[in-house]
This record gives C-alpha cells, sequence and structure tokens, in this order.
C-alpha cells in the first residue's frame, strides 16, 4: 500500500479499529491494519474450506509504511514520506491459526532515503565499516512483534543514471526513459 492509499482509506472508514477473523486478527488498529488482517484471514479460510490446509500467511508493507518516526524522510522533495504506518504489532494470529503470520517486506539499501540520511543509522558497523541499512534493520526489529519479519524484496538499481550519491560513496541510481527514434 501506498501512503495515500492508507491515508484514504483510514479518513473513509474511521470506524474500523477492530477484526476477529478465526486465523488473523487485528486490534487496537487503524482501517488499513484491519483490511489486512481480513484479507489474510480470508485468504486462510478459504485455503481450509477448500483444500483443508492452513499455510502461513503474510502481509506486505515496507519502510515508509513502518510505525518508526523517520525525520529525515522526504517524497518529491516535499511531502513526509512518514505520514501514515501500518503497525504490525496491530496484526496477530487468531485462535484457529496453525499457520501462523509474519511480516513480508520491501526494503531496500537507497529507498527510502531516509534509511541512509537518518543519522542513527550511521553508528551502525558491521566487519566492512559503516552499514546504514543494517542500522534501519535493527532498529525496525526493536518494535517489530515476536512473530517473523521476511525482507521479502531487495534490490539496487542497474541503471546508468545517478539518482542518490549514498554517503558511504555508494551510487545508486534510477532507470532512463528513452527517447526511441523514429
Amino acid at each position: 500500500m501506498l501512503p495515500e492509499e492508507v491515508h484514504s482509506t483510514n479518513e473513509a472508514n474511521p470506524e474500523k479499529k477492530e477484526y476477529n477473523g478465526n486465523f488473523i486478527r487485528a486490534g487496537n488498529a487503524s482501517a488499513s491494519e484491519v483490511w489486512l488482517a481480513a484479507m489474510c484471514d480470508f485468504a486462510v479460510s478459504y485455503s481450509v474450506d477448500k483444500y483443508r490446509w492452513q499455510m502461513p500467511v503474510a502481509f506486505v508493507s515496507w519502510p515508509t509504511l513502518d510505525p518508526l518516526k523517520h525525520t529525515t524522510a522526504y517524497m518529491q522533495g516535499k511531502n513526509p514520506d512518514d505520514a501514515e504506518e501500518i503497525n504490525p504489532a496491530h496484526l496477530f494470529p487468531g485462535p484457529k491459526s496453525l499457520g501462523g503470520l509474519f511480516g513480508a517486506y520491501h526494503i531496500y539499501p537507497n529507498y527510502p532515503d531516509f534509511i541512509y540520511r537518518d543519522a542513527r543509522y550511521a553508528g551502525y558497523t558491521d566487519e566492512q565499516g559503516v552499514f546504514r541499512y543494517g542500522g534501519y534493520l535493527k532498529h525496525f526489529m526493536e518494535v517489530h512483534p515476536p512473530y517473523p519479519a521476511l525482507v521479502a524484496e531487495f534490490g539496487m538499481s542497474t541503471s546508468l543514471n545517478t539518482a542518490h550519491m549514498h554517503p558511504e560513496g555508494c551510487i545508486t541510481a534510477v532507470s532512463v526513459k528513452s527517447n526511441r527514434v523514429k
């Protein structure tokens, strides 16, 4: 979900604060979190009804919706990327859940910008030196509930155009739209 989608869903459904599914639940939640819990619960319910089988189920999110506050977050140079959140602590397994719940996250070293702009992450090091991405992951896992978190999408751009200069000297890039000659 994008921050704009979370905002409009929450604004249109302020009364939705809980979901009490058999397999996945949401409590003290936003309408977007309630919707995620309901969709995960539906997926497991369908599998149980159709195939008599439970599997782990996940919701997908990314750092721009994490429950942390990032004062260095910017989107298109003006709007805070940090305006909305999906708090994984508001989703949890229901009483009939055997497969469990996990969070799947799209976390890149070069996006969003706060991962390499936030001074808190500059103090995290590994055997090769400063590792801001590791600092963000450590910070995120400090607030993540006690169910698994999976980095489901990771990568670096390999295009030719520079989009960001990383503080440690790494260059990250974005795709360039080509103009076809007719």
